[in-house]
């Protein structure tokens, strides 16, 4: 493993010596179970996935179940308290070569792992010699983001397996190793998806002063100030300062009690707030749920204060950098979205000030969609409960159809879309992007919904095209033999709008692309083989098993010979 450094901070970087007696291991073991292979059909993949992802959650739960010094897992505070302030100021020339943003993400994760297994683990204060410790925690830290990355390798397959068509395959090399790959043309397809989202804008729509925004709540429904929040945790660790700091532990309590004597805080209401950012060995998940649930409020980026058991104690533990990071991500992905630590909630205040977010966001895409049809010769009309016909109001608020976000009408084109907007969650994995998938694909979810409404323009396009007239009389037009198209226009890109059955944009890019100033990128592959080669074009939708035309070589080699 090295020990690298990005502006002046740590980060270890792995190496791949764990492997071997892992993979081996657990080659040993599928095939024993399942066979000598290779495992192509999906409904043995994913068992046999399983399978490898429980066995290397199980090992990453035995190396930390093992390794009860406190000293260690302080350490790994300091390594995830430096690798924060990297992931949110290093630019991409600061990462050496060879390493990345995406790299540093996952690393990131695995520490969290590690940090949050901690919480179910009586630890003991060890005295040690500094040159046997560190050697010591980089052996036990190599071997977990080894295993982590497997973990995170297993659970990424699994979850592809229900958004992508006859995804994966596991072979084994000529020393009877496993290996897990994509089939077809998907690893292809994927980097060149990488680049995509780099294209995009991720619109994660936020307030100028997010923190500001929710200090005032906290103010407004708890009393308490924010800034009273952050400088208890200050003061704490400027009291512990000669033992550690803010990687030493203090009472928990110490959090409202110093509230209260400080600030004259409630004591009740700040012991509610501290609860909701705090995880412990009751609240926190076990490590299989984790990887599989990201989304999940009861996790260490929710939860900054960290109860660690050490020689029978519990006492609190909270990095300055982990902190910050967890308000950054409840004021920017949470609050907005409708979702909260469960203590604040039961603060009914705080609860409404949550709703009122959640609405206020949800309008800005609809704002934001308009702002940029007003600068298009489109004709549109949006939110839309009813439409103006000869006979009258013709209300849409009838079952499986309801309001619609927007009906754009493209003269050039000769298309209607009936748009819907949807407000997304920035999701960073395909365990979370799984979500969106299911969210759009279940039954009467989004896809459904859509199906609908355009069934319901469908029917009535002459109504349609007299509400589009009357709006649009110095421009009239006759619609009733238009396209009519269902499009999503989302905020921040999700892995499923490069498989959608109906057409899903990034508001950046959405009306150019319905327009079709925007074309799909189009890619042929060639895969050479040894005696034939196999060619096919990739268009959207880019995730479904191509079909194949074959080139024989040896027929081509005869011909050309003759």
């Amino acid at each position: 493993m090295e020990e690298i450094k990005i502006n002046g901070l740590t980060v270890i970087k792995g190496d791949f010596e764990p492997e071997g007696k892992y993979r081996s291991e657990l080659s040993n073991l599928m095939i024993e179970k399942f066979g000598a292979g290779p495992y192509s059909e999906q409904a043995k993949v994913r068992e046999v996935i399983t399978f490898a992802f429980k066995y290397f959650c199980g090992k990453f739960n035995e190396i930390c179940e093992l390794e009860s010094a406190a000293h260690f897992y302080r350490y790994i505070m300091s390594l995830h308290e430096q690798s924060i302030e990297i992931a949110f100021l290093a630019k991409d020339s600061d990462y050496p070569e060879g390493y990345s943003k995406e790299n540093i993400a996952l690393y990131r994760r695995i520490l969290k792992w590690i940090l949050e297994k901690a919480c179910d683990v009586p630890l003991q204060e060890e005295e040690t010699i500094y040159e046997d410790f560190i050697k010591k925690a980089h052996w036990l830290l190599n071997e977990l983001l080894y295993i982590g990355e497997m973990i995170f390798t297993c659970a990424t397959v699994y979850a592809e397996q229900d958004m992508i068509e006859d995804v994966a395959e596991i072979v084994f090399d000529e020393d009877n190793q496993f290996v897990i790959g994509h089939k077809h043309h998907y690893d292809f397809v994927i980097d060149r998806i990488k680049i995509s989202y780099g294209g995009h804008a991720f619109k994660h729509v936020v307030d100028e002063k997010p923190v500001e925004d929710l200090g005032a709540a906290l103010k407004r429904c708890f009393g308490i100030d924010y800034g009273a929040l952050t400088t208890v945790i200050q003061e704490l660790h400027k009291l512990i300062v000669d033992k550690g700091g803010q990687y030493c532990g203090f009472d928990w309590e110490s959090l409202p009690l110093s509230a209260e004597s400080m600030f004259r805080a409630d004591v009740n209401n700040a012991r509610q707030i501290y609860k909701g950012l705090t995880l412990n060995r009751d609240n926190k998940l076990p490590l299989e749920e984790l990887v599989c649930k990201p989304y999940s409020m009861n996790r260490y980026i929710h939860r900054p204060v960290l109860i660690w058991n050490i020689g029978g104690q519990d006492f609190a533990l909270v990095g300055e950098n982990a902190w910050r990071e967890s308000i950054i991500e409840l004021t920017s992905n949470k609050i907005p979205w409708g979702k909260a630590p469960e203590e604040w909630l039961l603060n009914q205040c705080f609860k409404t000030y949550m709703h009122s977010k959640e609405d206020e966001h949800d309008k800005w895409l609809d704002h934001e969609v308009e702002k940029r049809l007003m600068s298009k010769n489109l004709q549109y009309d949006r939110n839309l409960t009813s439409l103006h016909t000869s006979a009258g109001r013709l209300s849409l608020n009838i079952p499986d159809v309801g309001e619609m976000d927007f009906i754009i009408v493209d003269h050039n084109s000769r298309k209607i879309f009936v748009t819907d907007c949807k407000h997304l969650l920035g999701r960073y994995d395909m365990m979370s992007q799984k979500n969106d998938f299911a969210n759009f694909t279940k039954s009467n979810g989004y896809n459904q919904q859509i199906a609908n409404k355009i069934a319901f323009i469908r029917s009535h396009i002459a109504d349609l095209d007299f509400h589009i007239r009357a709006k649009y009389a110095t421009d009239a037009r006759d619609i009733t033999t238009y396209e009519i198209e269902g499009v999503f226009i989302i905020n921040t890109p999700t892995f499923y709008m490069f498989n959608s059955d109906y057409r899903i944009y990034t508001v950046d890019i959405a009306l150019e692309a319905m327009t079709g100033e925007l074309q799909d990128p189009e890619f042929t592959v060639i895969l050479d083989e040894e005696e034939q080669q196999t060619i096919f074009r990739i268009k959207y939708p880019y995730f479904r098993k191509p079909d194949y035309h074959l080139i024989d070589l040896l027929e081509i080699e005869t011909s050309e010979n003759e």
